[in-house]
């Protein structure tokens, strides 16, 4: 170590060694492990590339990058060549990289673009949205941000071809993380983070609470399958693998055929007779990532079992997820999303957009 000198009081000097400053020292060296921790992270969970597979293809981007938000199919009688037209509708979500949206977007399936529309009042993620048999979109809770994770009981709704979003009757209990799908002109709602009771929302009626879903959950799936919601997979402090089936006549829950594997936030629909669910995650911070599998079921064989399912292009959590046509020209869409898990999934918001078509043809991975 070098030395310097200092003069003692009989004017003699003598050395004595020279002291750095070991708290830079100490900061470069966290630093430096940080960002080697942070690298190795995005190494590990880079999902694979596997270009082309049988049976998906990809539509028009979204205009904006996104995960977390919500989707839905609907009607409209402008902004299309040859109205009416079937469109996706897009709402919410995380943007790169840490902000919350206030988008609407409209995809228009036979023209394979996108328009915008009216933002949201404020923006939202881990929402849901749904159509009302009129084409009326209704948007339900969420959170406001990535710091204010506080559940919201904000209901919005945008009547066909308008340019405002109205305020409706609020949420009985507040959510995020939630679905809500519609059953025979009724919305209902399912799962979240806020509470367990199921809502169903009448128009003219406004909401009313259902029997509770039997394991409190948020991150799921949902799905109507001949007049009954199917819940699927979701997670509380870890990932399952439930399937629970509610019936809105009987206002009543029973089991369903368990998945294979637990999964969350996985993008799910109902292709013709098929039920898909494709990916998720398990957004545990040690030992999580992305779900790599994807299934399928024949809900008129439900004996049968779930069947593996041929990958998708990209792995993908918090997509959008809607199902356009019917019976054999029904497609499934993923929309946005993120590719990689948990606390690293701002680094890998998506504006692609995945269709997969005749999935029981495409029973291998």
């Amino acid at each position: 170590m070098s030395e310097e000198t200092t003069v003692d009081h009989d004017g003699t000097h003598s050395p004595r060694p020279r002291r750095y400053n070991r708290w830079w020292v100490y900061a470069g060296r966290a630093l430096l492990l940080v960002v080697l921790l942070l690298f190795l992270a995005v190494v590990m969970t880079t999902p694979p590339d596997r270009g082309d597979q049988p049976g998906w293809t990809d539509a028009a981007e979204m205009p904006a990058a996104r995960g977390e938000l919500s989707a839905t199919i609907a009607m409209r009688e402008s902004g299309c060549e040859a109205p009416p037209c079937e469109v996706v509708v897009a709402v919410g979500g995380f943007a790169a990289p840490f902000s919350t949206s206030t988008r609407a977007e409209a995809y228009i399936v036979d023209e394979d673009r996108w328009i915008e529309l009216p933002d949201l009042p404020s923006s939202r993620h881990h929402l849901a949205t749904a159509a009302l048999d009129d084409g009326t979109i209704v948007v339900t809770g969420g959170a406001g941000s990535g710091i204010d994770w506080d559940p919201t009981d904000d209901v919005w709704a945008l009547a066909p071809d308008s340019d405002e979003w109205t305020q409706l009757d609020s949420l009985p209990d507040a959510r995020w993380g939630h679905r809500m799908v519609n059953v025979d002109g009724q919305l209902v709602l399912v799962g979240g983070y806020g509470g367990a009771d199921t809502m169903i929302y009448t128009p003219g009626d406004g909401w009313q609470l259902g029997a509770p879903i039997p394991v409190p959950r948020d991150h799921l799936g949902a799905v109507v399958v001949d007049g009954e919601v199917w819940v699927i997979g979701g997670r509380d402090d870890e990932i399952k693998d439930r399937v629970d089936i509610y019936d809105p006549a009987e206002d009543a829950w029973r089991d369903g055929p368990a998945l294979p594997e637990p999964t969350s936030a996985a993008a799910v629909g109902l292709v013709d007779r098929t039920l898909v669910v494709v990916a998720g995650e398990d957004d545990s911070v040690i030992g999580g990532g992305i779900v790599r599998d994807s299934w399928m079921l024949d809900v008129d064989d439900s004996d049968s079992g779930w069947q593996p399912l041929v990958r998708p292009p990209e792995d993908m959590h918090g997509a959008g997820d809607a199902v356009i046509g019917s019976g054999d020209d029904a497609r499934l869409l993923i929309i946005g999303g993120a590719s990689r898990h948990g606390a690293f999934s701002p680094l890998a918001w998506s504006d692609r957009v995945m269709v997969l078509e005749d999935p029981q043809s495409r029973g291998v991975r």
